[in-house]
């Protein structure tokens, strides 16, 4: 086991030597567990963390504590960390150990389509609106850090025709 240990030498003598006794400290340090953890493969926004990311794996048995927990929903952005923390259960004889990995999460594509409207000659323009669809996680259009401009090339002027509404 891990630990200080004396160690007693004697010597019982001979004809040409007297005897002799003496001790000294052996000490053998705890080992350090090897932690397995490759990066794992980019997720979407919306997915939650679970076990396919979250899948350390030591040589020796424990437990692992990781930052985000499962069941964490990351931003979307490149090279996010995960990290863990190997507790051994032989705390005796193993070190505790940490580890990280980094993670890509992907933005969601979301589709944005113009509605439809109508109007009559000479009269104004309708108020121009769009659908959403992709959105994940409870967000909604007030999510949007930017809200899509809608345009469309119809005036009040303009004669009676299709006329195409596009969101940017």
């Amino acid at each position: 086991d891990a630990g200080s240990y004396t160690v007693i030498a004697t010597y019982a003598g001979d004809a040409n030597h007297t005897s002799s006794t003496g001790n000294s400290s052996f000490v053998i340090g705890k080992a350090t567990p090897t932690i397995t953890w490759a990066n794992p493969a980019a997720i979407t926004f919306g997915t939650a963390l679970g076990s396919t990311q979250l899948n350390a794996s030591a040589n020796t048995p424990g437990t692992f504590a990781y930052t985000p927990t499962a069941g964490t929903v990351l931003n979307a952005g490149t090279s996010q960390t995960l990290s863990v923390t190997f507790t051994p259960t032989d705390t005796a004889d193993y070190s505790s150990v940490t580890a990280s990995v980094t993670i890509n999460v992907n933005p969601v594509p979301l589709t944005i389509p113009a509605d439809n409207k109508t109007m009559t000659y000479a009269g104004p323009l309708p108020t121009l609106t769009a659908s959403y669809s992709g959105f994940v996680n409870g967000d909604g259009a007030g999510s949007l850090t930017t809200p899509p401009a809608l345009a469309t090339t119809a005036t009040a002027a303009s004669h009676v025709g299709t006329y195409p509404i596009t969101a940017g």
